[in-house]
């Protein structure tokens, strides 16, 4: 038996439901407008059992989940190398700046 304080909400999904599709979904815009609405954001916000029956939470059939988190996991890794490529080209960049501003020091 575990004992969860009174300040803790403990959620069990339903074997119909990707994990990884509910983190995306925690962490989407849809959802920070819907936690933006029903929270009162206080010194102490506050997001109990009531708060949470007000959410809306979208559940495809568990396929249609799937296939979200796979196109999310393509789209994030996309982003990743994107992200890379790009701090690669401005440390290029820095270097090419840094080789010019010495040859007109030098000149």
């Amino acid at each position: 038996m575990r004992i969860i304080p009174a300040n803790m909400l403990k959620i069990t999904l339903h074997p119909q439901v990707n994990k990884k599709f509910i983190l995306y979904f925690l962490k989407s815009p849809i959802f920070k407008e819907q936690l933006d609405k029903i929270v009162k954001f206080t010194a102490q916000p506050a997001f109990n059992v009531t708060a949470f029956k007000k959410l809306f939470l979208p559940f495809p059939p568990l396929e249609e989940q799937k296939r979200i988190v796979e196109k999310c996991d393509r789209l994030m890794s996309l982003c990743d190398t994107l992200e890379a490529k790009l701090k690669q080209g401005r440390d290029s960049s820095e270097k090419l700046m840094e080789v010019a501003a010495k040859q007109v020091l030098t000149a």
